[in-house]
C-alpha cells in the first residue's frame, strides 16, 4: 500500500484515532501528493482519468455548441484553439473521441476515408 492510500484510510478510518499533528501530517501529504506524484503509479492513473473525463466532457460541449457540423479531429484541433495540436496530440484526441463514441455520446460518418465526428443530439 502506498503512503497516500495509507494516509487517506487512516483518516477516513472511523475506528482509528490519531491526534491533531498527525491528523495536519496527513492532510499536507495528501495536499501535496499530486504534484509529486511519479510517472507509472496508480495515483497518476488515476488524476490522468479523472483529466480525460473533462477534457472529454468539453470536447463534448464544444460539439453540441456547433451541432450542425460535422468535424474531423484535425479541423476540430484546428478550430478550436482549447483542443491544438500544440495541447494534445491528435492521438489522444482519437482516443477520446473514440471513448465518446463508444458511450454513443457523437456518432461518426466515413466519407472518402475520412472520419467526421458530430454530437448527438
Amino acid at each position: 500500500m502506498q503512503k497516500l492510500q495509507y494516509f487517506t484510510s487512516c483518516l477516513h478510518s472511523h475506528n482509528y484515532k490519531i491526534g491533531a499533528k498527525l491528523q495536519k501530517t496527513f492532510e499536507l501529504s495528501a495536499h501535496f501528493a499530486p504534484k509529486n506524484i511519479k510517472k507509472h503509479t496508480f495515483l497518476s492513473r488515476f488524476y490522468k482519468k479523472e483529466h480525460s473525463i473533462t477534457i472529454k466532457e468539453k470536447i463534448l460541449e464544444t460539439l453540441v455548441a456547433n451541432c450542425d457540423r460535422q468535424f474531423t479531429i484535425t479541423e476540430f484541433q484546428n478550430e478550436f484553439e482549447d483542443f491544438s495540436i500544440s495541447k494534445y496530440s491528435n492521438q489522444k484526441m482519437s482516443a477520446l473521441f473514440t471513448q465518446l463514441l463508444n458511450d454513443n455520446k457523437i456518432s461518426k460518418v466515413i466519407d472518402k476515408k475520412k472520419s467526421y465526428f458530430k454530437a448527438n443530439v
